[in-house]
């Protein structure tokens, strides 16, 4: 908690400082679950400022109660990015649950870049669904490099969030608005 107390009165003489400044917490893994704790805490104590957090390789954080938390907070933003089927992401097996918003690295940037239309994937306060899971463990390293090969091939990033895109809602021939 001294801790704690420490770094945010540092933000705060940060933020008076430089009173257009939006805070970022982030980290890799462990640093990861610490960051999104430490995101939440931050922008819930002050209301007034805006906040993000960007996590590497992010375990699941908190349970239900949590999430609902994090991803109701207007002036916080959360973004997960997981490259390929990162193992640590899915720890603790069988509790807990990820927050914010997913962006996932497939894991074949790096080796087969060109051949994939859709190398970034976004998903909307979700974790991604993996259909055939193949656990690897990339390390800090990996993810820096497929973040410097998606640039460096100037490979699409993300428009939009997987399942949103599309023909909307269609009852008795009669489109509808999902809102």
């Amino acid at each position: 908690m001294k801790l704690e107390v420490k770094c945010f009165d540092l933000l705060d003489k940060l933020t008076e400082e430089h009173p257009f400044c939006d805070v970022v917490f982030t980290g890799h893994s462990f640093g990861a679950a610490m960051a999104t704790l430490a995101a939440f805490r931050y922008a819930n104590a002050r209301p007034m400022m805006r906040a993000s957090c960007l996590t590497l390789a992010s375990p699941k954080v908190g349970f239900n109660l949590f999430r609902h938390m994090v991803n109701s907070l207007p002036n916080l933003k959360v973004m997960r990015l997981e490259f390929g089927q990162d193992g640590k992401c899915q720890l603790p097996s069988g509790a807990g649950y990820h927050v914010g918003h997913t962006l996932v690295l497939k894991g074949s940037v790096g080796h087969n870049s060109l051949k994939s239309n859709q190398p970034v994937l976004a998903y909307k306060f979700d974790a991604p669904k993996h259909k055939k899971f193949k656990t690897t463990y990339p390390d800090l390293r990996s993810y820096v490099t497929a973040l410097e090969e998606v640039a460096r091939l100037g490979l699409p990033w993300a428009k939009d969030f997987v399942g949103t895109s599309g023909q909307g809602v269609v009852v008795n021939n009669e489109a509808r608005q999902v809102v």
